[in-house]
């Protein structure tokens, strides 16, 4: 399971973990890199990376909850959404 907090450092060492994380996974693909790898990559260590995170999988289950989270936002914010909609907002959280 992945950990919350509102302090800056926690904060700015989980955005570098989900950075690293996402340029590795580009790199050598899902799942083809190490814990100690995802650390190095985010100028972190791994004792870091587990005050933060249990394991590789709770970095991309955050990753998708927080895209979730946003389209339900922004979409939320639109007086009626439909398909369209949709698809406009994902695709901007993704590129």
């Amino acid at each position: 399971m992945y950990k919350n907090s509102t302090d800056r450092r926690f904060i700015k060492n989980k955005r570098e973990f989900r950075r690293a994380y996402i340029d590795l996974t580009i790199q050598k693909g899902y799942r083809n890199f190490s814990i100690a790898e995802l650390a190095r990559q985010a100028e972190l260590n791994r004792m870091t990376f587990y005050k933060h995170y249990d394991n590789l999988d709770d970095v991309f289950q955050e990753f998708i909850d927080d895209m979730i989270g946003e389209i339900e936002r922004q979409l939320a914010a639109k007086e009626s959404a439909d398909l369209a909609d949709l698809f406009h907002v994902s695709s901007q959280l993704m590129y």
